[in-house]
């Protein structure tokens, strides 16, 4: 993180950015307890620069390792990659955004890294359809300028823990109020009450009639995310598979070296 301060510090002394230029500073928050005085250097080196006051700065973070309330200790998490426990304290991650004339606030609405580009597009009047047809991101904007209008109870994130073809993949939707979590391979789900269980402990019983309705809905939407997410990989395949046609007509056999889901095959 020194090292960065230095090089951000030597960059703007010896190349003398163009004031249309994009940054990205990747800090070890890790192993360097003096991390947020680093990023606080950096950010004054901006300022000294005269850069800060017309840029658009996100802060954010990688998700971290869940905290003792869940009951995960050093050793039930033995073996186990952080990156397959999606409860709230381990996949929730810090999220500050500063731009020209921001007025500090602080915002309670469901957000996601997915809102950046079109947070981006917006401050900088450029059109939302540049974005991918994918991208379930919004405006954060709406969101600061009019959180208590703005209503975000039917808003659904998706959060995913593996690649597409890797073994042990969970993926969880969640809205304001509630957690579904899918476990793929085995074809399991749980639903969470995220205002009464906090710390997501105890599943809510799937086979109550108000919970039915609920898991109906997440479900819909999880087949809805997984039919588009198929026909994006189908059509890449299909392209990919044109290119190399010739070959596969004067081949004996056709080896493919990734697993691959049964729809696709």
């Amino acid at each position: 993180n020194k090292d960065l301060c230095k090089i951000l510090d030597n960059l703007f002394k010896v190349h003398k950015p163009s004031k249309k230029s994009f940054f990205m500073l990747w800090f070890d928050c890790r192993d360097d307890p003096l991390t947020s005085l680093y990023i606080d250097e950096c950010l004054n080196i901006f300022k000294i620069n005269k850069f800060y006051d017309d840029s658009v700065i996100f802060l954010t973070s990688d998700h971290g390792y869940p905290t003792p309330k869940s009951g995960l200790t050093k050793e039930t998490m033995k073996g186990k990659g952080h990156d397959t426990i999606i409860t709230d304290d381990n996949v929730q991650i810090p999220f500050y955004l500063k731009y020209p004339n921001a007025v500090p606030k602080k915002i309670y609405s469901l957000i996601s890294n997915v809102d950046c580009s079109p947070t981006v597009l917006d401050l900088l009047n450029i059109p939302q359809n540049n974005l991918s047809k994918f991208s379930e991101g919004k405006s954060l904007l709406k969101i600061i300028n009019n959180e208590n209008e703005e209503n975000n109870d039917h808003r659904i994130v998706r959060i995913d823990t593996r690649l597409f073809s890797q073994d042990n993949r969970i993926v969880a939707l969640r809205s304001n109020k509630y957690k579904f979590v899918y476990y793929v391979d085995q074809k399991k789900y749980e639903l969470y009450d995220l205002i009464t269980d906090k710390n997501e402990i105890s599943p809510l019983k799937c086979s109550d009639e108000k919970n039915k309705k609920i898991l109906h809905n997440f479900l819909e939407k999880f087949r809805e995310y997984e039919s588009k997410i198929n026909k994006h990989h189908e059509s890449q395949i299909i392209k990919n598979l044109i290119k190399i046609k010739k070959y596969i007509k004067t081949s004996q056999n056709l080896f493919i070296n990734n697993k691959l889901p049964i729809e696709l095959l």
